[in-house]
């Protein structure tokens, strides 16, 4: 074949890598990346798992993620590769074996995108001058990635293409002129689920504030049945001691487990001689929980229901009427805006009246729902084995009188894989270990935080905590910290100057998730772990 007539294969070639590349086939979009940037001295290998991208950036030195984060994310958003959610981004030099960075990057909006225009039809012969045109200007034409390296050239934030040739140890071609198609890049070695452990700790953009988030355990302020266990003055002075700790936050969550109603029919079947475990506190009480700073409060768990139907609703219509969130119904997602922000809560139960943390399917596909239109995704479980020997967390399923509770760990990173951002778990009464997993917190029990002469205080059921989390704008952990709170005979929470809180999630976080990068110091001070 001549010259002229290899060149027309080379451009059809070009086109079928490009439309290969927008349906999502790894190899295709390695070849459309590394045409882009091995100018730079940087290739690409891609990796795709469902509607995970792990793409990984080597160079003879790492590429620079204050650019090439925007190159990738503004070039992939502009492919708009069928089903992709989000973007697992790593940058490292040749032949290290662990990445020196990682982003997570959230594609949004595709949909949304204004349609490029019909291209016009060529006849079968090419002109001359367009042969000469690489794929590399065909797609910053289109807005593709290379696109994306002229214009931020353009404007300074790439310095001019240095003469560089990348020589990777084990290739000495490693990367071959932009003007020809690219082999498929080895795959690199990566885990068998989207997860890259973060090696350094993110850095939020110079203008945005990180979103604070302050969240609690179980929350019941006094019941009056079956009998009369209210603190005096309505609970005015309940939680004065921890308000001021929960200042500082944009958002503040409970796990609220009574009800706000006057109904006078429980739920549960009274026996003479045994205790019947159903809350009902008076709804003026709601005025206490919007007092001391709280936003948001789950509703679903096992005492919502403890006065049917109507005693649900009507806690849901108290917390709503002093202008607080309930989050807890069937199918339901809450939205709250912060700072343009919008974060999502979704809550679940180990109880079919709820979301439940026993179907992960359903689960996932709610938090992708939430993940479409909010940039920050929170999810809140009540569920798992209850009592004060109930600390330790493992990928099994937990009973508590025979009673399924729930697997935590396969459902939590469940929702993380689909997109959730923070998740904060409720319901075995005491703290647990607390995981960062693919650069989200896991916190499995926040433990009981106020229960008036309801719950019970012995040994570790006493032990409390309010978790602070400061997070990115797509809900990256950035930082956070275990306030710790100690709980009275009576169940009123005071800061804890003791720090037990702190030692015990200490200790369960070396038990229960060893390879965490989560470090957890003697003051209670949460960060990433920076690998070499």
């Amino acid at each position: 074949m001549n010259q002229r007539g290899s060149q027309v294969v080379t451009v059809i070639d070009q086109i079928q890598v490009f439309n290969r590349a927008k349906q999502g086939e790894p190899e295709a979009i390695a070849q459309i990346i590394n045409l882009g940037l091995s100018a730079n001295g940087i290739r690409a290998s891609v990796v795709r798992r469902d509607r995970t991208l792990l793409v990984l950036l080597e160079s003879t030195t790492p590429p620079d993620p204050e650019i090439y984060v925007t190159v990738m994310r503004k070039g992939l958003e502009k492919l708009a590769i069928a089903d992709l959610e989000r973007v697992h981004l790593c940058g490292q030099s040749f032949g290290q074996t662990t990445p020196t960075w990682h982003r997570v990057l959230r594609l949004r909006d595709r949909s949304k995108a204004a349609p490029r225009p019909a291209q016009p039809k060529r006849s079968r012969r090419v002109p001359s001058h367009y042969l000469l045109i690489p794929l590399t200007v065909v797609s910053a034409g289109l807005g593709l990635i290379a696109g994306t390296v002229f214009n931020l050239r353009q404007t300074g934030s790439i310095s001019p293409i240095q003469p560089v040739v990348a020589q990777s140890p084990t290739s000495p071609e490693a990367v071959p002129p932009a003007s020809l198609p690219v082999p498929a890049s080895p795959v690199p070695d990566l885990p068998p689920e989207p997860y890259l452990p973060p090696t350094s700790e993110p850095t939020p953009s110079p203008t945005f504030q990180p979103i604070t988030i302050k969240a609690v355990g179980d929350i019941i302020l006094g019941t009056n049945f079956p009998s009369d266990r209210l603190p005096p003055r309505q609970g005015k002075t309940l939680l004065l001691g921890m308000k001021p700790y929960l200042k500082g936050a944009d958002i503040v969550f409970g796990n609220y487990e009574s009800t706000f109603t006057t109904f006078s029919k429980p739920a549960k079947t009274m026996a003479p001689g045994k205790p019947i475990y159903a809350f009902r506190t008076p709804p003026g009480y709601v005025y206490r929980l919007q007092e001391a700073g709280f936003h948001v409060l789950s509703v679903a768990n096992n005492h919502s229901f403890d006065f049917f139907e109507r005693g649900f609703a009507d806690t849901i219509r108290s917390i709503e009427y002093v202008g607080l969130q309930a989050v807890g119904k069937k199918n339901e997602i809450v939205y709250r805006q912060v700072r343009n922000q919008t974060i999502a809560f979704i809550g679940f139960s180990y109880l079919d009246f709820h979301n439940t943390v026993h179907d992960l399917k359903t689960a996932q596909d709610l938090v992708r729902q939430a993940d479409k239109k909010a940039d920050i995704v929170v999810v809140s479980y009540h569920a798992g084995k209850e009592g004060s020997d109930a600390t330790r967390t493992f990928n099994q399923t937990e009973y508590f009188f025979g009673e399924n509770r729930g697997n935590l760990i396969a459902f939590s990173r469940a929702v993380v894989n689909a997109g959730a951002d923070l998740v904060l778990g409720h319901g075995p009464h005491v703290p647990r270990a607390i995981e960062l997993y693919q650069g989200r917190i896991i916190a499995y029990s926040l433990g009981n935080f106020v229960g008036y002469r309801t719950l019970s205080t012995a040994g570790n059921l006493g032990t409390s905590l309010i978790l602070q989390t400061n997070l990115d704008q797509d809900g990256t952990f950035l930082s956070g910290r275990i306030i710790p709170v100690r709980l009275s005979s009576d169940g009123i929470p005071f800061y804890d100057k003791e720090f037990r809180s702190v030692k015990l999630i200490q200790q369960l976080n070396q038990l229960d998730f060893p390879k965490s990068p989560l470090k957890i110091d003697s003051k209670g001070n949460l960060t990433r772990i920076k690998t070499q």
